[in-house]
């Protein structure tokens, strides 16, 4: 008898092996929450999906070679919840992954306030006719030095209420205890830059001073914008470090987009 596949696999014409399909549904669920300590097991799911149990033991061994998932003998597969929690951790706002590093930055709040988007905006965040969004700037300091300006907007139709009582606190910390909102996957897009107008003064640069810029699209775990960040960094103080990141890569990551990948940068501050 053949089983039809889970609505987690979610492309009945994916032309990828099997064998992945389930390792990448079985990765979101991990992430998303909705597996969060023992895996069905090998035999269930292989019944499940009409396939072999093989197949299901090779998706399963990739997550637990990338540390996802661990196995013990007798009990069954589980849930990697250190491992999990460090994934969210490297889609954190700036302030989160400077204090992963043992580091004590300080935010200086620019401005925080509702207002109407740009069309751009508006795109991006996937907003509806008269929709609204807060907009949050802030500069991050080290040792009393301004390195990195951020500006951040937020849908207010999804965040009613939303106030930012403690510049010092990560947006993505409030977004989640909050209002339950969890950043899933981003695209970062990055760009050197000459720094201009309010970005020059909040920096404590000179106009023209080189510096990169990275606008971010976060997402939710139903794949939902929850922000648009643009940060501008001191190049004087900050190292940005790029490299490919395969642990969230799915096909058309974004609609539109075949080929779409995603990166993760390391923030290192220099002194």
């Amino acid at each position: 008898m053949t089983h039809p596949k889970p609505s987690f696999l979610e492309k009945a014409d994916d032309p990828r092996p099997l064998y992945i399909q389930i390792k990448e549904a079985l990765r979101r669920q991990v992430l998303s929450g909705q597996i969060r300590e023992k895996l069905t097991s090998e035999i269930e799911l292989a019944q499940q999906l009409g396939t072999s149990r093989g197949t299901v033991q090779q998706a399963i061994a990739g997550l637990v070679q990338e540390g996802l998932l661990h196995r013990h003998r007798g009990l069954g597969t589980f849930v990697n919840l250190d491992r999990v929690e460090s994934y969210y951790r490297e889609i954190s706002s700036f302030t989160g992954t400077m204090k992963a590093q043992g580091l004590s930055p300080s935010v200086h709040l620019v401005h925080f306030g509702r207002q109407a988007p740009t069309p751009e905006q508006t795109k991006l965040l996937q907003l509806g006719p008269g929709e609204e969004i807060f907009w949050y700037a802030r500069t991050v300091l080290l040792d009393g030095a301004p390195i990195v300006f951020t500006d951040s907007y937020i849908p207010a139709s999804r965040f009613p209420g939303l106030e930012i009582t403690s510049p010092g606190e990560s947006l993505y910390k409030i977004l989640r205890q909050e209002f339950g909102a969890t950043p899933f996957k981003a695209k970062d897009t990055y760009t050197p830059e000459l720094a201009r107008g309010m970005v020059a003064e909040a920096l404590a640069i000179a106009e023209g001073t080189p510096v990169f810029r990275v606008e971010r699209v976060a997402l939710d775990q139903g794949g939902l914008p929850i922000e648009l960040a643009v940060s501008w960094f001191n190049k004087g103080r900050v190292t940005v470090e790029i490299s490919p990141m395969s642990l969230f890569l799915e096909e058309q990551f974004f609609s539109g987009s075949a080929h779409a990948s995603q990166w993760h940068h390391q923030l290192l501050t220099e002194y």
